[in-house]
């Protein structure tokens, strides 16, 4: 993985207080062979989520928090990561903020609509100009 990818990562789990992808949330970062659950699994970080997942990360920056969570319930588990998957959340960001989002589109598109008109407004009154010569 890239140390961009990484950081779009974290940076999303952060800031939109997700942990990974799909409606697995957190149970995502099984399929991570740096977090994977199997036996096989030779990782010191065996079952962990990344610490951007942890609930206290920017309060507390325990690399650790999220050590062993894969193998919680996700009762105990939501006490310390956030476990829904950031998909579903930024869903729920948008709807819940669907009608102020509506509503700016909607005043932007009315601005747009009278600065439309009072161009064309001007240009023909300086066409109308330019026949009076």
């Amino acid at each position: 993985e890239s140390e961009n990818t990484k950081d779009l990562v974290d940076t999303v789990q952060m800031k939109v207080q997700c942990c990974g992808m799909t409606a697995q949330g957190y149970l995502d970062w099984n399929r991570n062979e740096y977090f994977n659950c199997s036996d096989s699994s030779p990782s010191a970080e065996k079952c962990a989520v990344p610490p951007s997942c942890c609930i206290t990360y920017m309060t507390d920056r325990n690399m650790m928090c999220g050590y062993s969570v894969q193998a919680m319930k996700e009762s105990e588990a939501s006490d310390i990561i956030y476990t829904r998957g950031c998909v579903t959340a930024i869903i729920q960001i948008l709807e819940s903020n669907l009608y102020v989002a509506a509503g700016v589109i909607f005043a932007i598109t009315l601005f747009q609509m009278y600065v439309t008109h009072q161009s064309r407004t001007l240009l023909d009154q300086i066409q109308l100009q330019r026949a009076r010569w």
